[in-house]
């Protein structure tokens, strides 16, 4: 397992690092810092749950423990990377680097990274919808069946709803299984 999430890890890195690229050339000259700041979050999200949705079967995360397992270290090594990159490569200060981190002053590195640690998690909780389900789906069933469920309205879908002391249940411990 382990390295197989580093080799995840690795690409997922390599696609993040081009896509930073592209935005501080392309998107951060347009949109402003800020908001380029925040499509970075949401896109940067949408890459790595792409990336790990297609490679969670080959890593083989059995359980939320696995998930844990794999998505913390993801971001202790992503945050070593971008610190000394930045620091070492790029030239930029610690101050500098720990203003992304701040989100007192509209850093979202915070975001992005507890987005990347549930990444692994967030597959997981998919393939276990889409197999409580009865069928294979995608990425986009596995999502509509999670939130219809929390919601309570899969009485079209075949899945039962969760009465709200479920529903809270649930969100309080999604991840135990």
């Amino acid at each position: 397992m382990w390295g197989r999430a580093i080799a995840v890890w690795l690409a997922v890195t390599a696609v993040e690092f081009v896509h930073g690229t592209l935005r501080w050339i392309f998107l951060r000259p347009r949109a402003g810092d800020f908001l380029w700041r925040q499509i970075a979050v949401f896109t940067g999200s949408v890459l790595f749950l792409v990336i790990v949705y297609v490679c969670e079967p080959w890593m083989a995360l059995r359980s939320f423990a696995d998930c844990l397992r794999v998505g913390l270290p993801w971001v202790v090594l992503t945050l070593a990377f971008e610190w000394n990159f930045g620091r070492y490569v790029v030239g930029r200060s610690w101050e500098s680097i720990a203003a992304e981190y701040n989100l007192s002053h509209r850093g979202l590195m915070p975001a992005g990274q507890a987005i990347f640690a549930m990444t692994p998690w967030i597959r997981w909780r998919l393939l276990e919808a889409s197999a409580n389900h009865g069928r294979k789906t995608g990425l986009g069933d596995g999502l509509l069946l999670t939130f219809r469920r929390l919601a309570g309205k899969g009485r079209k879908s075949g899945v039962k709803p969760l009465d709200s002391r479920q529903s809270g249940e649930m969100l309080w411990h999604f991840g135990q299984g």
